[in-house]
């Protein structure tokens, strides 16, 4: 989930979301992350993103993208920040 652009990532840290490695963490119960995506969640640019925007925009997105890996991508806009956040759910979704 991004607010702005995702950087490149090197081979080590794509391997901590490739499907040999994924290892889940329960958020508020009903939520199921990547120990990558709570890794990622701590940079300063992405703690202003809240759990209920992440929510809404996987249940009403305003555009759905499948990835060659089998990842979707949904986009909505949150209109308390006027800006767009994308969510990349793997492919269980």
């Amino acid at each position: 989930m991004y607010l702005t652009e995702a950087p490149q990532l090197n081979r080590s840290q794509r391997d901590l979301t490739g499907q040999a490695g994924i290892r889940y963490c329960q958020q508020d119960g009903n939520m199921k992350t990547t120990q990558y995506f709570e890794y990622r969640r701590r940079r300063p640019d992405r703690v202003q993103i809240r759990n209920e925007w992440i929510q809404y925009v996987n249940e009403n997105p305003q555009r759905i993208e499948n990835q060659s890996d089998g990842r979707i991508r949904k986009w909505a806009k949150i209109e308390e920040v006027d800006k767009y956040l994308r969510i990349i759910l793997l492919e269980d979704g």
